[in-house]
């Protein structure tokens, strides 16, 4: 199970880079406006899902918070 969830993880890593170079691109050429705006809107919700998924992760290595027994 942990080796699907690091696999996922690498998948949704790489979605998240192509998603932000696309944006990054379109927002710098001005080009594609839709598109730059629906990119904007499904990183957001990619990044609250990715931070929701991993919260277990963040308090404890970010805020030091230890897991209950």
């Amino acid at each position: 199970e942990k080796m699907g969830k690091i696999a996922g993880m690498r998948i949704i890593a790489i979605i998240l880079f192509v998603m932000l170079a696309t944006q990054v691109t379109t927002g710098l050429a001005g080009i594609a406006f839709d598109l730059h705006y629906w990119l904007g809107i499904a990183i957001g919700v990619a990044v609250i899902t990715h931070l929701a998924v991993n919260w277990g992760w963040i308090k404890t290595n970010i805020f030091g918070i230890k897991p209950k027994a």
